[in-house]
């Protein structure tokens, strides 16, 4: 089959959006700081003709011509974005010659297998575990109306406990001293020692009655520790401080808060319980913590429920530190408060995971805790061509296994080229000092919306359509930190300079060509995305996803073309100068 590629032809300038250092451009595209061309050295070609409308055959994308007068060497980007096929791995024909020499020539499709980089094993029996909790929570059900909590106080309690009897207060934190109000079904009292269910993961019909005591009472959430483990007031204290000073205001900030249109969280007890037990470690030693939905059931309808807002956390020590205790409660909290938002106070779907959990990765990221989720980054620069964003990419064959730490690392920085481009947010000194710029109130708008998945991204929420944001990110994700001339300045095309957060004392965003140090002493390696050379070729490419390929034009010119299947697929194919 031959493809007819001449009247497509185009050489086209990217006009810049933002110019380096932030500086605006003005609305007729000139930079006043002189810093960057107004038109940057960009090649793009996408589908425009009538042609394209067509549903069935194959389209003719575009050719982009590559002259060596303009450099030696080029990056090629490519992309393939619908709202419908979210899950489908489309064939795109390449072409690559001489200009006016262009033939289609079928090749064999590449073996996503080969391409897949090893992942450390506790990574990934960490996301077995993770899979394993997010497949019982699944059809649960949340409570609505009055129900009573599956949490109980203790009838015999040891010397100090305390117990108020009567109604809890009217006023959150309810209660006097370290302790939470229980509601057991005829009164609400103020209690410390406590019965927790815990939910047997391999069994989820199944939980066991832990005896628990409430450590710590703050204004946003009370800290529970099963009373088989033992942690220290020191550690009960510094993981208290971090989520009131800093891990649930930047939450709540970024995502809203878990509560009602009359301001009540769920079991209305004004705190979330932040559980810590051993029991965790008995299940999957590398699951730090999670939420469960159905702890947002009515425990009369689901016995196994806690009927109450309770994230479970491993207790710190060996591998489990405060840092990852910290970046995992930001990161779990995220996914209470999108639950709340979409089902509770909704009633709308759960969110899509591959959203949920590039949110929850995120909020690591802007807590100033963001190692663990570094580390997804990462995977993912090496994963670029196999990785769909909504759906299983060239590797997986389900939806659990395309949960994967490459996809989530994709969604999060995804997610962040968006924060940024829509204004991002000043941190100061102190834990809640944000000032938002425009970033933070587009995710939060993506988070309390009724709409799940790519319903989140449309150009009325967000500023751009779908496929342009997927666009944009590849180009950024493609030069940033490269230090191209004339295309690397500019902020549109690249992310925002990584940050030192002076509440934690570690990096916030990232540089996609300097490695991170982690707080364990490790190295998190960015060397810029994975990529291959641009030939000939038919080969797979991801709905929602993309692909950077390189071409060297030693003299005269290259022309890089570009096919694909006549749907409901939006694709585009954008050459970048890496040389002069």
């Amino acid at each position: 089959m031959s493809l007819r590629f001449e009247r497509l032809l185009v050489t086209l300038p990217f006009a810049a959006l933002v110019a380096c250092n932030g500086t605006a451009l003005d609305d007729d595209g000139t930079d006043d700081s002189g810093n960057c061309p107004a038109q940057l050295p960009i090649v793009e070609a996408t589908c425009t003709d009538a042609a394209c409308n067509a549903t069935t055959g194959t389209k003719a994308v575009g050719m982009v011509e590559l002259s060596a007068d303009t450099a030696s060497d080029w990056v090629v980007v490519s992309w393939v974005t619908s709202d419908l096929f979210e899950n489908d791995n489309p064939n795109i024909q390449y072409t690559k010659g001489t200009a006016g020499g262009l033939t289609a020539v079928r090749q064999p499709t590449l073996d996503p297998s080969a391409r897949r980089v090893a992942v450390e094993p506790a990574r990934l029996n960490k996301l077995h575990g993770e899979h394993v909790i997010r497949a019982n929570a699944q059809g649960a059900v949340p409570a609505q109306g009055d129900f009573v909590t599956g949490i109980r106080g203790r009838d015999i309690l040891p010397e100090n406990a305390i117990r108020q009897d009567g109604e809890c207060a009217a006023q959150a934190p309810y209660c006097t001293g370290d302790a939470i109000c229980v509601d057991d079904g005829t009164q609400r009292m103020c209690q410390s020692m406590l019965q927790i269910k815990w939910r047997d993961q391999n069994a989820p019909a199944n939980f066991a009655l832990v005896d628990a005591t409430v450590r710590k009472v703050g204004t946003y959430g009370a800290i529970v520790t099963d009373d088989a483990v033992t942690v220290s007031d020191s550690d009960i204290e510094e993981l208290s401080k971090r989520f009131e000073e800093r891990i649930a205001p930047v939450d709540h900030m970024f995502f809203g808060e878990p509560r009602d249109a009359n301001g009540k969280d769920f079991d209305e007890n004004g705190v979330v319980i932040l559980f810590i037990t051993s029991r965790i470690a008995d299940f999957n030693a590398d699951v730090v913590g999670f939420f469960q939905a159905t702890d947002l059931e009515d425990p009369a309808a689901n016995d196994a429920s806690n009927g109450a807002d309770i994230l479970y956390l491993q207790p710190p020590g060996g591998n489990i530190n405060l840092e990852g205790l910290s970046g995992t409660i930001a990161h779990e909290y995220e996914h209470l408060i999108n639950y709340y938002a979409k089902v509770v106070n909704r009633q709308s779907s759960a969110e899509a995971a591959w959203l949920d959990e590039g949110l929850a990765s995120f909020a690591e990221d802007v807590t100033g805790y963001g190692a663990d989720s570094f580390r997804n980054v990462s995977t993912y620069m090496n994963e670029i061509g196999t990785t769909s964003l909504t759906g299983f990419g060239l590797v997986y064959t389900s939806e659990f296994e395309a949960d994967s730490i490459e996809r989530r690392g994709m969604a999060h920085l995804f997610l962040r080229y968006i924060y940024e481009q829509r204004g991002g947010a000043t941190f100061g000194s102190g834990g809640a000092d944000v000032t938002d710029g425009g970033g933070i109130a587009t995710i939060k708008g993506i988070v309390q919306a009724p709409d799940t998945s790519v319903e989140t991204i449309t150009m009325a929420k967000t500023g751009r359509t779908l496929e342009r944001w997927l666009r944009d990110f590849y180009v950024a994700v493609a030069i940033d930190g490269a230090g191209y001339k004339d295309v690397s300045c500019n902020a549109s095309a690249s992310f925002a300079a990584p940050e030192t957060d002076a509440y934690t004392n570690f990096q916030r965003g990232l540089d996609l060509r300097t490695s991170v140090p982690a707080p364990d002493g490790s190295t998190i390696p960015f060397n810029g995305p994975t990529t291959s050379t641009f030939e000939t070729e038919e080969t797979p490419i991801p709905s929602n996803g993309g692909e950077i390929r390189t071409v060297n034009v030693a003299s005269g010119a290259v022309t890089a073309a570009m096919a694909g299947p006549a749907e409901d697929y939006r694709m585009g194919i954008v050459a970048i100068p890496a040389t002069r």
